[in-house]
């Protein structure tokens, strides 16, 4: 079940890769009778396959002469051969797939694409590569030119922005609602306090209420925040405020949650979690009263 491929995974991040290797298999046995498909067309067929998943998983595991380019592929190419592009953009990766294709020996491509990663993860690292290690010293141009760290080309990286939420500790009956976001989109699958970006207007346990009556049909008294919680995210960087929120009538609705359950805070944990909810989690466990118990 994808709950249980999303709890083994909780933790990692980037979850829609989870997610794609769940649907991958899932077609996998499907559509190909349970056999791992070899053509580049399958492959890339399947849920999260790209160019360079195929590439990799055809060389390596099949033998086909094929080009990986990941992110270390490309620093290394882009220090030896200096190739001043972004190897981001398109036409970054149009030279870098026409470089690597073009390097690649006939019957080695397995060992080749392996050695490619390998020297850059180990050797020709970001910052302060180890050079003298490198058995491509001889051919590096950055390197001839004395401008290592001029390559790969690095366009300067916006801050993320700051986003202010809220985060609804609703509780019944000595439980607290607990949501299953949609399937798709960021952090999908996974379960959480129910969240909001502010975004303007209301502010503090007004905003609270005001999100649990209008999202989840809700509704009681606010009481003074728990404390903020801070997770970066790639694109943005979430501040997370907590209110409590004590439950007097309603019932909840589904909203743009898949699923939703009254748990206590000891309970969380048998769930697929986010980093971001571990860190409330441990914010609220202060406030528990089963936890001070103990």
């Amino acid at each position: 079940p994808l709950d249980d491929v999303l709890r083994v995974w909780a933790g990692l991040g980037y979850y829609s890769r989870a997610r794609n290797l769940h649907a991958a298999a899932r077609r996998i046995l499907e559509e190909h009778d349970g056999k791992f498909p070899d053509t580049e067309a399958a492959l890339r067929a399947l849920p999260g396959v790209g160019r360079y998943t195929a590439g990799a998983i055809l060389s390596i595991a099949f033998g086909r002469d094929t080009p990986v380019v990941d992110g270390n592929v490309m620093r290394v190419l882009s220090r030896v051969f200096a190739i001043g592009v972004d190897p981001r953009s398109a036409r970054g990766q149009t030279r870098f797939w026409d470089v690597a294709e073009r390097l690649v020996p006939e019957g080695k491509a397995s060992g080749w694409n392996q050695a490619l990663m390998e020297l850059g993860a180990l050797v020709c690292v970001p910052d302060n590569p180890a050079c003298f290690l490198c058995p491509a010293l001889r051919l590096c141009r950055a390197h001839e030119a004395g401008a290592v760290d001029r390559f790969p080309l690095r366009p300067r990286r916006r801050k993320a922005p700051v986003v202010e939420g809220i985060c609804a500790i609703a509780r019944r009956g000595g439980r607290l609602l607990f949501v299953q976001r949609p399937e798709t989109g960021l952090l999908g699958g996974l379960w959480e306090f129910p969240t909001a970006d502010l975004a303007g207007g209301q502010r503090g346990p007004a905003a609270a209420r005001a999100f649990l009556e209008k999202g989840l049909g809700l509704r009681g008294t606010a009481g003074a925040p728990l404390g903020t919680v801070r997770h970066l995210f790639t694109h943005r960087d979430l501040r997370l405020t907590l209110y409590p929120f004590e439950v007097t009538e309603g019932r909840v609705r589904a909203g743009d949650y898949r699923a939703h359950r009254w748990i206590r805070i000891g309970e969380a944990k048998g769930f697929p979690l986010s980093v971001l909810t571990e860190k409330v989690c441990e914010r609220l466990a202060d406030h528990e009263p089963e936890r001070r118990k103990r």
